[in-house]
Formats: C-alpha cells, structure tokens, sequence
C-alpha cells in the first residue's frame, strides 16, 4: 500500500524517475531510516527533479546548506511556487522512497532469477552431456 501510494505521487508529481532515484540513493540509511532532516533534503532534491523537468529555476541544496539556506530562495520565488512544490514533495517523500527502493528491488531480482535460470540451464546441459559420456562409457565397459 506504501509503495503504491509513493508510485501515484512519484508519477503526478515528478515523471522523471531517474533523477529521483538518485535522490533516493543519497540516502544514508534508506527509507526507513529517514528522519526529518533526510525526509526534507529528499524533498528538495524532488522538488529539484521537478522543476528542472519543467525547465525551471532549481535551486542549490549542499550538505554543508542548513534546510534553511535550503528553502529560502524557494519562499522568494515567484508565487513562492518552488516552496508549494517542496512542501508537497515533503510530505509525499516517504512514500516515493519506499516505491523507488521496491521498484529498484523488483528489478534486480528479476536479473538475478534471470542469471539463476541461465545458469540452471546451462547446468541442465553439463548434466545431459555427462549423462550421455557415461552412457557410452558403460556401453563400452560391457563390450
């Protein structure tokens, strides 16, 4: 139920993926270990994906930035329409960071069970081959 609400906020809100994972790797501890402060600079840097996809100021958010050296040009901004877009960000954040994680997950478990399969077939193939050698080396002993 998280990662479905995280994955409607992610596609309403910021449909480039790929810049959003990458905010979400630059979380220390993942998702669940996300406190206030992580949820609030993830939250920029969404807000960040967003107005650069629509080809808007986005605004510089360092770690060595307070939060709000961070959000105050966002206040200034016209209408202040980079600070609504952070604050809906903010409280959405979680739930896109658990999509993102489950999503990147699914994909590289279907690689793995992909590798698996190759890798049991080709298995499967050594077996029949060494099945087959043995056969003829029986069939060679009894002669």
């Amino acid at each position: 139920a998280r990662a479905a609400a995280g994955k409607s906020q992610l596609e309403a809100l910021a449909a480039d993926t790929t810049c959003s994972a990458r905010a979400v790797d630059r979380l220390r501890g993942g998702c669940r270990e996300m406190d206030d402060q992580s949820q609030s600079r993830l939250a920029v840097d969404f807000t960040n994906c967003h107005l650069a996809k629509s080809g808007l100021t986005t605004y510089e958010c360092t770690s060595e930035m307070s939060l709000a050296d961070c959000t105050k040009p966002m206040v200034d901004s016209a209408a202040a329409l980079a600070f609504n877009a952070y604050t809906h960000f903010y409280t959405h954040a979680e739930s896109m960071c658990f999509y993102l994680q489950s999503r990147e997950f699914q994909r590289s478990t279907e690689t793995l069970v992909d590798q698996l399969h190759a890798s049991a077939q080709g298995t499967a193939s050594q077996l029949d081959s060494l099945k087959k050698d043995t056969e003829s080396l029986g069939s060679k002993q009894r002669s």
